[in-house]
């Protein structure tokens, strides 16, 4: 038997953060506004995603093959960020990748005395996983570790393999 699964995913981000000197730390009120902004970040983020995966079941319910692919748009625009006095806008980027993925499942029932092998199983597949907003346009201090705006940062591409065994006793 086969059995055929499709799907869609849609998602929007957006950010807005204006970080001002306080007077007072437990006060929001008490900004320091003759200083302006001490930091700034803007941005949004569309994500777009087709999915589909087939099962086929080669021998019922023991030898089961799976086999998939998703496609993956990324497109950031809009980005701004500002840090004391120095203040950026950044070009919009776009992205895309195609995630295949392969992967078997044997469940033999093999039982010898009180052990049993429930299955034997094998995957292989890439993933795809674009930066934040934050992670494309953020200035960050904390103590002497400083962390830079990177708006040529580019999404993460992997490749990973697993194999298991599930054995009940």
């Amino acid at each position: 038997s086969m059995l055929l699964t499709l799907g869609t995913s849609f998602r929007h981000d957006s950010a807005e953060n204006r970080q001002w000197t306080l007077y007072d730390w437990k006060d929001l009120g008490s900004k320091d506004k003759s200083a302006g902004t001490l930091r700034e970040v803007e941005g949004k983020q569309l994500f777009s995603s087709f999915y589909s995966q087939l099962e086929y079941n080669i021998i019922k319910d023991m030898l089961i093959i799976y086999g998939g692919a998703r496609y993956d748009h990324w497109k950031n625009y809009d980005g701004y960020s500002k840090y004391l006095a120095v203040e950026e806008k950044y070009s919009d980027t776009t992205d895309w990748f195609v995630s295949p993925k392969a992967s078997v499942l044997f469940k033999p029932g093999i039982e010898a005395f009180t052990v049993k092998l429930e299955s034997l199983k094998a995957s292989f597949g890439y993933a795809y996983s674009p930066p934040d907003i934050n992670q494309l346009y953020t200035y960050s201090e904390s103590g002497s570790v400083k962390s830079f705006p990177n708006p040529d940062l580019k999404p993460e591409k992997s490749r990973s393999m697993e194999a298991g065994v599930d054995i009940s006793a």
